[in-house]
């Protein structure tokens, strides 16, 4: 434990000053949401894999799930990359249109 000075009254007293040179523990809410952030990016890697395969059902599912995780923890990098995959499935169906949509 270390010991940090304080003026006091004109007198000096010694305040435990407990944990200064250790990084915060992530706290459970924090863990919450990077056990979330890893299961979204499971969902678009696994629509991704769908989407290559041409099974746009399944992929568009994928990513969808992905969205509704998103919504509950702030994670704009991966919400920004499943709308564009979700508009990139538009596209490869021929749904110009919701393809725009999707991105806007």
């Amino acid at each position: 434990m270390k010991f940090l000075p304080l003026l006091l009254l004109s007198s000096l007293i010694q305040i435990p000053v407990v944990a200064l040179n250790q990084k915060p523990s992530i706290g459970i809410v924090q863990q919450t949401d990077v056990a979330k952030k890893a299961q979204v990016d499971k969902l678009n890697a696994e629509g991704e894999k769908l989407f290559n395969k041409g099974e746009y059902s399944a992929a568009l599912a994928k990513f969808k799930q992905g969205l509704v995780l998103i919504k509950r923890i702030s994670y704009k990098q991966a919400e920004s990359i499943l709308i564009d995959s979700i508009g990139e499935l538009d596209r490869a169906q021929g749904k110009y249109l919701e393809a725009i949509n999707s991105r806007y």
